[in-house]
Parts: C-alpha cells; structure tokens; sequence
C-alpha cells in the first residue's frame, strides 16, 4: 500500500508471510515490513494513515495476526504489543517484536518461535 501527494509516492507499508513454530505445529502469520515515509513528511500523520488503512484492510480479509520488529514507543498506538505476552518470541525477546491480534483470540491457541520468510533471512 502506498501514500501519494501530488501523484508522487511519499510512504508506503509492505507485509509478507512469516510463521510461528511449535514444538508440535506451524502457524501462519503476517509481518509488517517496511513502514516507510518520506523524511519530510513524517511526524505529519502518513504512517499513522498508511497504518490503519492497512489494518482496515486486513481485519476485513484475514483473521491472523501480524508480528513486526519496530519501535516499541510508536507502534503500540495501534494495538501492538511485546509478542512474548501471547507466547511468541523471536531472539531475545527485545520489546521491539511486536504482535497484533486481527481479531480477539486469534493467538489463544498459538506459541513458539517466530521465522520470518526465507528472503529476510540474511538481516537476522
């Protein structure tokens, strides 16, 4: 999804497939990766907007949750918090990996390490 101003592109939020591994199961999930706007534009309200569009979107389609890495001051505005509450956990378990229910529930049944796709691979 993109932002636009002027027929030019100013911000966009990108989401790919990641999945959260049990000893026993594999759940799929969604991370959100990139947030990005334009350095002259932030603090203006376009990631705000970019975001809750996105989460517009996906709460009308899917049913999951979505998991990021991203700064633990700004993303829980949106609902997002440690993953470690719902039992997810990714590394050390930093505050900046986040979890967001799409739907109330929807991480009751689920646990384990969090795996980002194969393409992300080489930033971890």
């Amino acid at each position: 999804m993109v932002a636009e101003q002027g027929g030019e592109i100013v911000g966009h939020i990108a989401f790919s497939p990641m999945t959260i591994d049990s000893e026993t199961d594999t759940f799929a999930a969604i991370c959100l990766a990139p947030l990005a706007v334009s350095s002259s534009l932030q603090k203006q309200g376009v990631g705000s907007a970019l975001m809750n569009a996105a989460l517009d979107d996906l709460r009308a389609t899917v049913d999951g949750a979505i998991f990021l890495l991203g700064h633990p001051s700004y993303y829980p505005r949106f609902g997002f918090r440690p993953a470690r509450d719902f039992d997810v956990h990714y590394q050390d378990d930093r505050d900046a990996f986040m979890a967001l229910e799409l739907r109330h529930g929807a991480l009751d049944h689920v646990s384990g390490t969090a795996h980002f796709a194969p393409e992300f691979a080489s930033f971890e």
